[in-house]
């Protein structure tokens, strides 16, 4: 029989061994079980998350592999329950053990406000002040089973520098909370009983395409994430071009930062450098030389606000 040693990768579905001898070798197999997941009344109204353990996993999965599901509703929409063999049929998150191959359906329903815990959300782009605006409204679940105040209600994205960016208010009902913008989250926080509605606000300068982000809402000790627009900010603190007198430095390159130029012998004027940047939305500050045999620095600041990259021209004494 072949030793684990004499074969080449035991786990890879096609490899090699030494025939220095005889030898015995088994293939062994498992058995894949599919979960089919949809939702109900259709995609508008919300996504199913798949997760093993803590990882993202959309199978197939072997026998007896516990799927973790997660419902997350989409503006104006809540969760009811699921159909199929699930462990809490009412949870928002529940479990599947495969077993055998299996269909589950999220179902939603409209939700209007105060009839439920909800969310919208919405961006808009104000072209004759160049401006763009992201909306965020969150209302309390006022009657029926089940209802407990939300204590506080997060998007899960930001940034530090967008602090001033951020606005909040207290649309109906008491009107106290703390305000807390921070890497990845902006939390309108602290809320009090009595609170009904409120909105949570994010201007930019240009205009800010959207994609889907997570808005979290506490209320008791329940959590319920749901999907709204999430504003795509540009990481790019790079540069397109890199100039010195108006020539692009020889090599150029947007991801080498320090260039050596030697500037013509008897050089007495300190040059001039230019700089283009990659994202129209980033910033940048040139800094230049204090003599020709200066060093000249160019820091761009990303879009985001919080990523920056220098790049440096040095002029060496010659």
């Amino acid at each position: 029989m072949a030793t684990v040693a004499t074969i080449d990768d035991v786990n890879s579905a096609s490899t090699t061994i030494v025939m220095n001898s005889d030898k015995t070798v088994t293939a062994n197999f498992v058995k894949k079980y599919t979960l089919t997941t949809s939702v109900y009344p259709g995609n508008i109204c919300g996504r199913i998350t798949r997760k093993v353990g803590t990882v993202i996993n959309n199978g197939p999965y072997n026998y007896n592999t516990v799927v973790t599901l997660t419902a997350i509703p989409k503006s104006g929409y809540r969760f009811v329950n699921w159909t199929g063999d699930v462990a809490a049929p009412n949870s928002v998150s529940t479990s599947v053990t495969m077993n055998a191959t299996k269909s589950v359906t999220a179902n939603f329903e409209v939700c209007s406000e105060y009839d439920c815990y909800g969310v919208s959300s919405s961006s808009d782009y104000d072209a004759g002040n160049n401006k763009t605006t992201f909306t965020y409204a969150v209302w309390e679940k006022l009657s029926g089973s089940n209802r407990k105040d939300i204590s506080h209600f997060k998007l899960n994205f930001g940034d530090k520098s967008w602090k001033d960016n951020v606005s909040m208010n207290v649309d109906e009902g008491t009107g106290s909370y703390k305000k807390e913008v921070k890497k990845n989250e902006i939390k309108m926080d602290n809320l009090v009983h009595g609170f009904k509605k409120g909105t949570i606000t994010i201007t930019f300068t240009g205009c800010v395409e959207a994609e889907t982000g997570l808005m979290t809402i506490k209320a008791g000790n329940d959590e319920s994430d749901f999907d709204v627009c999430k504003p795509i900010i540009n990481d790019d603190a790079t540069l397109s071009d890199l100039t010195v007198n108006g020539t692009t430095i020889t090599g150029f390159s947007s991801s080498t930062y320090t260039y050596d130029v030697e500037l013509p012998s008897g050089t007495t004027d300190v040059p001039t450098v230019g700089a283009t940047l990659n994202d129209a939305n980033a910033s940048m500050v040139v800094t230049p030389a204090a003599d020709v045999t200066g060093t000249a620095t160019v820091v761009v600041t990303a879009e985001d606000g919080s990523t920056k990259l220098t790049y440096e021209v040095i002029f060496p004494r010659i």
